[in-house]
């Protein structure tokens, strides 16, 4: 599915305990002086980095997609190993048991020939490190792993193989959280503020990665997507729809976890909006009373009356055709609601009972 459909279907239906995001590439396939189609990459690269200024001469795995430029697989070297960019550094692929190949210029990895389970090594211009060196130091050795992954291990190989780096990351969120502010009727996603700040301390510290994106903590029912009564500002980040989406495509949802979609209203007085933390939801029944029955959707307090009357007549079994009319009880009277004034222009509260009134055969109102 492309990116924009499969975020609609994540905030539509959540995803199952045990799953989780798979996402990749769509890449160049088939032969260049032939013929090439766009194809979905199934299976990423998996690739052995490793660096001749480390004297443990250790061995990092890591997926990357043949898209992936050799700039993208350097830089991610110099990252795990504390190499600075001032450095001049060099990149060669161990080609067979016994030959380095330097790797050249900045193609693809699909375009430079590089293939699964292959090591790649970068050399530092320090005048005294060669990539023979390295290979023959008494300590190297191509390690035999088992690179079937556990599912704890997927989200730190796989995905982490396409996440972008961290300044790419600040300018990617940080661009999308200083478009305008956000206006009456958009939709914001609550992440949990701890999460959110793992993921500052990993972009902008050079933290640890904070993982799958965890929000239980805020959720009284994750089943009902219901939040606990005693939030405050500083339990959650409220993200634009688009930088929402970025994160769950980069870092995917913990078990147990689900979106959380909040509509954004004004605040009464003033010029100010604010994210409405706890939408309303509505029993309904007949008139005359009868037993009532909740309503499955849960409303902002500036969607229309005609919206709740809609989800009481599917509730009800009521045809679209019919006439009706909802009231709701303030005190001992009755209020009738109009069709199209909003929620919030009515004292309303969470659970609050309301009324359906519906035509009978002699067209006149039962009321």
């Amino acid at each position: 599915l492309p990116e924009a459909v499969w975020c609609k279907f994540i905030l539509w239906y959540g995803l199952a305990d045990g799953s989780r995001p798979i996402g990749r590439k769509v890449i160049e396939w088939g032969m260049p002086a032939t013929f090439q189609y766009l194809t979905v990459e199934v299976y990423p690269i998996g690739l052995e980095l490793a660096c001749s200024s480390n004297k443990q001469n250790k061995k990092v795995f890591k997926y990357f997609s043949r898209a992936d430029r050799l700039s993208t697989v350097k830089k991610t070297i110099m990252d795990l190993f504390g190499i600075t960019e001032r450095k001049e550094c060099r990149l060669y692929v161990l080609w067979n048991a016994l030959e380095f190949r330097e790797l050249k210029g900045n193609p693809t990895l699909g375009q430079a020939g590089v293939y699964n389970k292959q090591q790649v090594v970068l050399v530092t211009n320090n005048g005294s490190e060669t990539v023979a060196s390295f290979a023959q130091s008494e300590n190297y050795s191509l390690e035999k792993k088992d690179h079937q992954l556990s599912s704890s291990s997927l989200f730190n190989n796989q995905r982490l193989s396409i996440l972008p780096n961290g300044p790419e990351q600040q300018e990617k969120i940080n661009s999308l959280l200083l478009e305008p502010e956000a206006k009456e009727g958009d939709v914001q996603f609550l992440v949990d503020m701890k999460w959110w700040s793992q993921w500052e301390a990993f972009v902008y510290q050079d933290g640890s990665c904070p993982g799958a994106i965890c929000n239980r903590k805020l959720l009284l029912d994750d089943e009902r997507d219901i939040l606990h009564i005693d939030l405050d500002y500083f339990d959650y980040m409220a993200l634009p729809e688009a930088a929402w989406y970025k994160l769950l495509i980069w870092y995917g949802l913990a078990d147990g976890s689900r979106p959380i979609a909040r509509r954004v209203m004004s605040c009464k007085g003033s010029e100010f909006t604010k994210v409405e933390l706890y939408p309303l939801r509505f029993k309904v029944g007949f008139y005359p009373f009868q037993a009532l029955l909740p309503l499955i959707t849960k409303f902002s307090r500036i969607d229309e009356i005609l919206s709740v009357k809609k989800e009481a007549m599917l509730i009800l079994g009521i045809p679209k055709n019919m006439e009706c009319r909802l009231w709701y009880h303030s005190g001992e009277d009755l209020v009738l609601l109009d069709d199209f004034d909003l929620l919030r222009d009515y004292d309303l509260e969470d659970n609050q009972s309301m009324l359906l009134e519906v035509h009978d055969e002699l067209d006149e109102m039962a009321l």
